[in-house]
Parts: structure tokens; C-alpha cells; sequence
């Protein structure tokens, strides 16, 4: 595990501390990374990580103090899977022993879930943290709910395919999800409560190419990229089905999205550090090239809605207006470090950086 380091920026892009963890140091040689992610209050990091013998464990650093700590003594089967709930109550580790991992906040030892038989790919919380979804390498798509403190398998379907990806919607109860094989699908409810999964879209020259999913901050959109096919899906509700507002098929993969619903609009970064604004009928606006060809790993609204920050995986920092429906650059950071994670915290305006691990 090479050095590893936590910045954050102001919102004039001013740095304002750069931290190094004693216990993040101490982890190299014995550990690898495998994926890194942001508590949802841009407060906690968590790390998963595999060990020399294939186990695993996850590594929490407090962005505040500059500690990091394992989440538990104990090690877990190699993880596949990771996420928080919203309010930052729960978090949830799945495995590829088909287990999952519950930890409530402040209590040691988890509750463990038999859920899917191979490998637990994806999970999420919905907005309320209530439900816990997850999809499996067995093509299952499983609902847990927390009754009195245990959580409690309420529903559980199968598919045709393994699940890849699912979201659910920052806002409600939508829920949307990737196959394997290249089907998107939206899991909607009829008048009587019943939930079936309505297919968007199906790319089945892409079945063996890598794929993921998200939503934008306000629920309106989500994205999805199958290989080089990108698309941006605007929400819609059962009995319409959602339909993509913008569709691209290039190498260029879409690796970030930032939605201004207040000005209707809405803008997308690619794997070459390039940018496309969209309106909310989903044409393009602007296409702006990169000022250099590396992937874009964030962008973020202020939240008065008149800037925008991007940053690049190479660490290009660059603060952006939004006047007259035009974006304009009009200041640039060369940080210069391979950046690993980016996040925004709204309510300071700070803007965290993690130095590839």
C-alpha cells in the first residue's frame, strides 16, 4: 500500500489541511487495496482491504480526528461489497461467501447474513436506511429490512443473470439495477404494492464488459455505462417507463455526473477529462474537451448553484462558473498526484481528496 494521504480544499480552492495516517502507514506491505468509499456525510472513509491470505477487512478513517481504526478484529471473507446507510447507523459488507455483514454504530459485532450463494456484488441503502438491497452472483435480488434491531429478508427475487450493480434513488424508494448480460432494469410497484422489475434497456454486445450505475443528487437521473455505451436515463414512474436522455457510444466512459436541477441542468465528465452539458430536455449544450486526457473523478455543484468544481484522476483541480446557461473555466489547480477518491461536503464546501492508496 504506497503513501497515502487525505486533502481537502475551501471553496475558493484554497488547501486547507493535508493529513497522513500513522495507521494507514503502518498497513503496507500487508495489506492491498481493493476499493475505497465516502461515509454519505463525507465525515468517515472506508477502505476494504485483502490481506496476504485472501482475508478481509475494512479500515475506517475519521476525516475530523485523522484516525483510522479496523472495523472489527476479526477477519472477513474477501469483499466484493460495500455501503452505508444514510444516516451512517449501518454499515454493510458483503462477501464472496454470499455473506453479508451488518454493523450498527458503536456496536462490535456484526449480524451476519447468509444471503446469496457465491458472491454479494452489490448493496445499497435506501434514502430512509430501513431497507437493504442486494444482488448476487446467484442472479438474486434480495430485500432485507432491520425489525426490532435484526435485519429480516422481506423479499427476494431471481433473474435470468447475475446482478452487477443496483442504486437506490437519494429521494424515494426507487430502485434501479444492472445484469450481467447488459440488461438495466427498474424495479417499480403496482397499485397493489406488488414490485416487479420493468427492463429499460438490454446491450447484449456488452455482456462481458464492465458496467455500473448511479443516481444524480437530486433523483431525477441515473447514468448507466456498458463499455463504451453511455447513457442518462431520465427518472420516471410506473406506468411510464424511464427513458434515456442522453446516449453515447464511444471508449470515452462516463465516471462522473453533477445535477443542477435548479437550473435544469446538468453535466457529465468521461475517462478522456472531457465534459458535456446537458439541458433537462437532454440535449447538449456545450461539449468542452478535457484540458488533459485523464479520467474525470468528480464534480460537484457549490451549493448556490453557481460553480462547479471538477478534479481529474491526475489531480487537475478547476472551478468552473454558471452564468447565461454557459459554463466557463475560471480557475485551475495542478495538484498533481494521483488522486484515488474524491468527495464534496455541502455543508462546508470542502473538498476532500484521497491520493491513490
Amino acid at each position: 500500500m504506497p503513501d497515502s494521504t487525505l486533502l481537502f480544499f475551501d471553496q475558493q480552492g484554497k488547501p486547507v489541511n493535508r493529513f497522513k495516517s500513522p495507521q494507514v502507514q503502518n498497513l503496507r506491505g500487508k495489506f492491498t487495496k481493493q476499493f475505497i468509499r465516502f461515509s454519505p456525510d463525507s465525515k468517515t472513509l472506508a477502505i476494504a482491504l485483502l490481506d496476504q491470505e485472501g482475508k478481509g477487512q475494512v479500515l475506517l478513517w475519521s476525516m475530523a480526528e485523522n484516525k483510522a481504526k479496523m472495523l472489527t478484529n476479526k477477519s472477513i471473507p474477501s469483499i466484493q461489497s460495500l455501503s452505508f446507510s444514510h444516516d451512517n447507523q449501518f454499515i454493510a459488507v458483503g462477501s464472496i461467501d454470499g455473506s453479508i455483514r451488518l454493523w450498527k454504530e458503536g456496536e462490535i459485532e456484526p449480524q451476519i447474513i447468509i444471503a446469496h450463494n457465491g458472491y454479494v456484488n452489490s448493496l445499497a441503502f435506501n434514502f430512509e436506511g430501513k431497507i437493504l438491497a442486494s444482488g448476487g452472483e446467484d442472479h438474486r435480488l434480495n430485500f432485507w429490512q432491520n425489525q426490532g434491531g435484526k435485519w429480516q429478508k422481506i423479499l427476494a427475487q431471481k433473474y435470468d443473470l447475475p446482478i452487477t450493480d443496483l442504486k437506490f434513488s437519494p429521494i424515494d424508494q426507487t430502485l434501479a439495477f444492472l445484469q450481467k448480460g447488459g440488461q438495466l432494469s427498474q424495479l417499480i410497484e403496482d397499485k397493489s404494492g406488488n414490485k416487479f422489475a420493468q427492463l429499460i434497456s438490454l446491450s447484449k454486445e456488452r455482456q462481458d464488459s464492465y458496467s455500473q450505475l448511479f443516481f444524480s443528487p437530486d433523483g431525477q437521473y441515473f447514468q448507466s455505462f456498458q463499455g463504451g455505451l453511455i447513457r442518462v436515463w431520465q427518472l420516471s414512474k410506473s406506468p411510464e417507463i424511464s427513458r434515456p436522455i442522453f446516449s453515447q457510444d464511444s471508449s470515452n466512459i462516463l465516471t462522473a455526473i453533477a445535477d443542477n436541477s435548479q437550473a435544469g441542468v446538468t453535466v457529465l465528465g468521461d475517462t478522456n477529462g472531457n465534459f458535456y452539458v446537458l439541458n433537462n430536455k437532454g440535449e447538449i449544450t456545450q461539449n468542452i474537451p478535457g484540458k488533459i486526457q485523464s479520467q474525470i473523478r468528480g464534480i460537484f455543484w457549490s451549493s448556490d448553484f453557481q460553480h462547479l468544481w471538477t478534479v481529474t484522476a491526475t489531480g487537475l483541480i478547476e472551478k468552473w462558473s454558471y452564468q447565461n446557461q454557459t459554463l466557463t473555466r475560471i480557475k485551475e489547480l495542478e495538484y498533481r498526484e494521483q488522486i484515488a477518491e474524491v468527495n464534496f461536503d455541502s455543508e462546508t464546501g470542502n473538498l476532500f481528496l484521497i491520493e491513490d492508496l
